[in-house]
């Protein structure tokens, strides 16, 4: 014999009070219960890393190729899930690279905080230097020639003394330049921290863990304790 659903109508004002206030319990406690469940963590041997800079940057991982020793991972702000070890360096249009470095984490989270540095300005210090160079080897030479010249001739070591300052001024500012944009410079941190919910979009394509196991969700299960109709 097939029951007929419970309805609204059907139910006494107590089943009816009782269906509206439970409802909304059962409702909440099966979101808390999925809530809860323990989250999946990256896999041994990989680290989540995080790429601060205020300029967009590569992080690029080391390949052992000689005609392309480096490929792209991720470009800054990024978040990824890579490999505890190999060598890694921060490139990036009109930058400088950074020297090959090693993750100081083997496991957990690291930042990676980057200070660009610029090919423009590198090249601009190059061309300071060599400027003031020839500024400076013609301000001696001014400021030299009327050593031998007649005691009329126009006193020309003022002008000389100009371009001797001018071309060790352009030398210094250039060296600044060139040392400071000589390689882009980095600095990690890093942390255990909890477990690190595991998604496809923090790892890249060449580096996705495909062998490792990952737990994931159970699969939610339900039962319907009353059919209510209007």
């Amino acid at each position: 014999m097939v029951r007929p659903p419970v309805t609204l109508r059907s139910m006494t004002p107590w089943m009816r009070l009782t269906a509206l206030l439970v409802t909304p319990l059962i409702a909440t406690a099966s979101t808390r219960v999925a809530l809860a469940q323990p989250a999946p963590s990256l896999p041994p041997g990989y680290v989540l890393v995080h790429v601060d800079s205020p300029d967009p940057v590569n992080l690029e991982r080391e390949t052992g190729d000689d005609d392309k020793p480096f490929y792209v991972l991720c470009t800054s702000p990024c978040d990824a899930g890579i490999p505890a070890t190999g060598g890694y360096r921060i490139a990036g249009e009109g930058l400088r690279d950074s020297s090959r470095f090693e993750l100081a984490a083997k496991e957990g989270r690291e930042t990676v905080s980057v200070s660009p540095a610029s090919r423009f300005l590198f090249g601009l210090g190059i061309a300071a230097i060599a400027a003031g160079q020839v500024s400076a080897a013609l301000g001696v030479a001014t400021f030299l020639a009327p050593l031998g010249g007649e005691p009329g001739d126009r006193d020309t070591r003022p002008l000389g003394l100009a371009l001797l300052a001018g071309g060790l001024a352009a030398t210094a500012g250039g060296i600044v330049l060139v040392v400071m944009n000589r390689r882009s410079r980095i600095q990690q941190t890093f942390a255990a921290g909890p477990p690190v919910k595991l998604s496809s979009a923090l790892f890249p394509s060449d580096v996705t863990p495909r062998s490792a196991p990952i737990q994931g969700y159970p699969t939610a299960t339900s039962c319907p304790l009353f059919q209510i109709t209007f």
